[in-house]
């Protein structure tokens, strides 16, 4: 568990950084609505992770 929480650490963005972040995702998928589409997608199959890990 240790490992995990120090690689999402890791991948965390600071917070100055979130424009540029931002305009990234959205260049990478096509336009905005496809970067939201990416993002609830990214989303829901992790909420699937975190409830299976729950259960554990």
């Amino acid at each position: 568990m240790g490992e995990q929480t120090e690689r999402s650490q890791e991948q965390q963005v600071d917070p100055a950084d979130w424009e540029l972040v931002t305009d990234e995702a959205i260049a990478a998928h096509g336009g905005a609505r496809e970067a939201v589409k990416a993002l609830l997608i990214a989303n829901a199959a992790l909420e699937r992770e975190l409830a299976l890990a729950a259960l554990l």
